[in-house]
C-alpha cells in the first residue's frame, strides 16, 4: 500500500505538469446508504457508507471529456439483526483509487462512469444489545472475528452524474453515485456462532455484493484566476 501511494504521488504530480488550464485538484466528499441485493439473508438492515478524498480533473479544452482519477478513504458499516434486541455491526475501512470518465451531457451536467479499487486496511466486529436500560450497549467479543476472513482487495464500477456550480470563485460539482462491488468481501463465508448471538447466523457470504448509492461533492481546490471573467457557459 505504500509503494501504491508513492505511484499515485508521482503520478498526479506529473499529470499536474503537463495539464491544461482547466484541470485541478478536488475535494470530494460524499456518503449514503448500501445495501446487499444479491445476498437473500433475513433481517438483512439498509447499511451505510462514507468517502473523503482528493481526485484530480483532466480534461481537453473544451471539456466535452474529462478523465477523474482520484485516491480517498472509505468508510463501510454493514449491520444484521439476530433478534429484537441485538445487532451486529462489521465496520470496514479501506483505502481506494478511482478511475472516473465524465461525458459533458450539457452545460451544467456530466455523465460519469468508472472502476475504483479498494484495499481494507480496518475491520472491526462489534454487537449492539437494546434490552439493557437507558438504550443500546455495545460490547466485542474476540471470538467474533475468529470466522472473519477479510478480502482486502476489493473492485467494482460507478456509475451517475454530475451537476455543475459555482460557488466564491470555484467551479463544484454535485455528484450522484451508484457504486457497485463486484468482488467478494470476504475470503470465505462469515457465520457468527450460536454461542455468541443465540444461533448460527451468516452475516457474509462470498456473494454479498454491495450496492452503494453516494450523494455528494467535488470542491475544486483552485480558484479562478483574480481579473479573470468567469465564464458561466462553456
Amino acid at each position: 500500500m505504500k509503494r501504491l501511494i508513492v505511484y499515485l504521488f508521482f503520478f498526479f504530480t506529473t499529470l499536474n505538469s503537463f495539464g491544461q488550464k482547466k484541470n485541478v485538484v478536488n475535494l470530494t466528499l460524499s456518503g449514503g446508504p448500501s445495501y446487499f441485493f444479491t445476498d437473500k439473508t433475513i433481517n438483512r438492515r439498509v447499511n451505510n457508507s462514507a468517502l473523503i478524498g482528493l481526485n484530480y480533473t483532466i480534461a481537453n479544452k473544451n471539456q466535452t471529456l474529462v478523465f477523474c482519477p482520484g485516491l480517498f478513504v472509505q468508510f463501510n458499516q454493514f449491520g444484521i439483526r439476530t433478534s429484537d434486541y441485538v445487532i451486529v455491526r462489521l465496520s470496514q475501512h479501506s483505502i481506494g483509487l478511482c478511475l472516473d470518465m465524465l461525458l459533458r451531457l450539457s452545460k451544467k451536467s456530466l455523465l460519469r462512469a468508472g472502476l475504483f479499487f479498494n484495499n481494507v486496511y480496518y475491520s472491526d466486529i462489534f454487537v449492539s444489545n437494546s434490552a439493557f436500560a437507558g438504550g443500546y450497549y455495545s460490547y466485542g467479543y474476540d471470538e467474533l472475528s475468529k470466522t472473519y476472513s477479510s478480502k482486502n482487495l476489493q473492485v467494482g464500477f460507478t456509475l451517475g452524474v454530475s451537476f455543475l456550480f459555482k460557488l466564491k470563485k470555484r467551479e463544484n460539482k454535485f455528484n450522484i453515485k451508484l457504486v457497485q462491488t463486484v468482488s467478494s468481501l470476504v475470503n470465505y463465508d462469515y457465520i457468527i456462532p450460536e454461542k455468541l448471538v443465540g444461533k448460527d447466523v451468516r452475516f457474509l457470504s462470498t456473494k454479498s455484493l454491495p450496492t452503494v448509492l453516494l450523494i455528494g461533492f467535488d470542491f475544486s481546490l483552485e480558484r479562478f484566476k483574480k481579473g479573470k471573467k468567469i465564464e458561466e457557459d462553456e
